[in-house]
């Protein structure tokens, strides 16, 4: 079996972006995935089983950029309380910044990809609360901090809970 590609799956995922900053997740084909990445449909299949795993990827990329930003804070101030401050800030301003989830929940709804499951800042809010419910599990646990792979996989488990909650049956075609 061939070994998959960084940088195709990356094209995937770009070429994707592409198409969303023009048009609604709905109208976005395989096809016209496959067209922006340079690639086959068949192709863009081998990376990812549905369109909305696509997204899931996207999702999931926002969070791994999430924590590179935090990383970065923590090493800019000192002490615990101007950490706590600063992280605070910082997540505020990263989600500020990426207020397109709502949209993307938003086009997903009109395109009949996603239920519209009750208020949409609700379910923002809800994909937006993974990473801090990994953390509080933590804590309420008092185990050993999880380590940075496990964290993620465990934020990732519940996009992915959420993002099945939501999908309809046509989120799963192709």
């Amino acid at each position: 079996m061939r070994q998959l590609s960084a940088q195709t799956r990356d094209a995937i995922v770009q070429g994707t972006l592409r198409l969303l900053s023009g048009r609604e997740f709905g109208q976005v084909t395989t096809r016209a995935i496959a067209r922006s990445a340079s690639v086959s449909e068949t192709t863009v299949f081998r990376y990812f089983k549905t369109k909305g795993e696509i997204l899931e990827s996207i999702l999931f990329e926002r969070g791994q950029l999430f924590f590179a930003d935090m990383d970065e804070v923590l090493g800019l101030v000192d002490g615990p309380r101007e950490k706590l401050l600063a992280l605070c800030r910082r997540h505020a301003q990263f989600a500020a910044r990426n207020r397109e989830l709502k949209e993307v929940l938003r086009e997903g709804i009109e395109a009949g990809v996603f239920r519209a499951a009750g208020d949409l800042d609700v379910l923002a809010m809800m994909f937006h609360s993974a990473v801090p419910t990994v953390m509080l599990e933590e804590i309420i646990s008092r185990k050993r901090p999880l380590s940075e792979e496990r964290f993620v996989g465990r934020a990732e488990s519940y996009h992915q809970l959420h993002l099945r909650s939501i999908l309809t049956d046509g989120g799963q075609a192709r």
